[in-house]
Order: structure tokens, then C-alpha cells, then sequence
């Protein structure tokens, strides 16, 4: 269970909804001072962005989770596993890794947004999953033994991490010959640099490298 003590969920989660609608607000504002009457009014306007928000988290949570399945598999995660999901956002991919994995492996589940930990943590006791840890943290500082992991794996949040700090702890924390798997959607580019860099010093070596989906070995 994550120490609720250092992050206080409900006052994370009221700032965020009171910090979206203040952007929509201001966003409102200059689509109106720039397009005049162009613009819905205010309230339909912020009011339909609310509805957005709500229903994202629910598509999110009920979709059927097959491709993340089949995405997990192609990570090579298999039964008995110790496997660190990195940015789990909404935490579907956490929670099918934990039912590949078994009772006999292990997902550590890390993002750095106090409201994704607070939905996955419900999410998690709702389903009974029991093989699943929860952290608070950045990917370049994971509180993790040295070399415990199998296989580490980030869907579409990558990028959202310093690449290069992130890279050296991943390491750290993976077993040798252990595999890193990325599916990148955003920032291939600028993901493909940063592993590319890290293969050329000896760090990672490729496995796979094909539209957004980079499987690695640790060397």
C-alpha cells in the first residue's frame, strides 16, 4: 500500500480538476478575444472539456485489455517474472502484467502523478491482485534493489522521463541479460537518440527496433 502520508491523494486530485479548468478557462479566453463570437459560451465551452476528462479515465479503465496483453508478450513478460512497468498512467498494463506473471512473480508499478497511483492502488483492490507494488517516483530515481527486475517495459511514457538518467537506473535495476522494452508513440525521435546513445556505450544492446516498439537486452 503506498504511504498516503507523503503525497495527500485528495488534495492532489481537487488541484488537478481545479487546475484544468483554470487552463480551459484561459483557454477560453483567448479563443474569444481572438475569434469573437466564433466561440461556444463559457459554460458549454468548460463544460464539455469536464465531460472529456471524466469519460478518458473510463474508456481507459473498461476498454478490453487484449493489446495490452499481446503488447506485454511481445515485451517477453512471462510467468514468474519480476517485471518495473514505468509511467502506468491508468494502470491496465500493470494489472494484465500481474496476471501473466502469476502468483510466483512480481510488477512493480512506478509513476510520478499522485492521481494515477491513487486509481491503480483502487483499481489493483478492487480486482484482488496481490502481486503488484505501487510507487510514487521518477524512472531516474527507482527504489529498487540492484538487479532484481527481468524485464522493464514503458507504454507511450518514456519520453515523459530525463532519458539518460532514466536509462542508467533501469540498468541498475535489471537483471543481467534482463530486457527493456519500449513502445513509443510521441517522441520516436528523440526515444530512438537515447537508446541508440546507450547502446553505443555498451549499456543495451537491440533486439528489436520497429514503428515506435524497441525491445533491448541489458549487456
Amino acid at each position: 500500500m503506498p504511504n498516503w502520508s507523503e503525497f495527500a491523494p485528495g488534495h492532489w486530485v481537487g488541484v488537478g480538476i481545479l487546475g484544468y479548468h483554470l487552463f480551459l478557462t484561459l483557454m477560453w479566453i483567448v479563443l474569444k478575444l481572438t475569434l469573437r463570437r466564433r466561440v461556444a459560451p463559457w459554460w458549454l465551452f468548460i463544460g464539455y472539456s469536464g465531460v472529456l476528462l471524466l469519460v478518458w479515465p473510463f474508456m481507459e479503465i473498461s476498454r478490453n485489455p487484449w493489446w495490452r496483453r499481446k503488447w506485454l508478450v511481445r515485451a517477453g513478460v512471462k510467468e514468474g517474472d519480476v517485471v518495473l512497468d514505468e509511467g502506468f498512467v491508468m494502470g491496465t498494463s500493470s494489472i494484465v502484467a500481474a496476471r501473466i506473471v502469476g502468483p510466483k512473480g512480481m510488477v512493480y508499478a512506478l509513476d510520478n502523478e499522485p492521481v494515477h497511483v491513487l486509481i491503480l492502488w483502487l483499481r489493483a483492490r478492487i480486482r484482488w491482485v496481490r502481486n503488484l507494488k505501487i510507487f510514487l517516483s521518477s524512472a531516474d530515481s527507482v527504489n529498487l534493489l540492484d538487479g532484481i527486475i527481468d524485464v522493464v517495459y514503458a507504454s507511450d511514457s518514456f519520453h515523459e522521463f530525463p532519458m539518460e538518467q532514466t536509462l542508467k537506473e533501469l540498468y541498475r535495476v535489471l537483471k543481467p541479460a534482463g530486457t527493456l522494452a519500449i513502445w513509443e508513440e510521441h517522441e520516436k525521435k528523440k526515444v530512438t537518440n537515447a537508446l541508440n546513445q546507450a547502446a553505443e556505450r555498451g549499456m543495451f544492446s537491440f533486439i528489436e527496433q520497429e514503428k515506435g516498439v524497441y525491445k533491448l537486452v541489458k549487456t
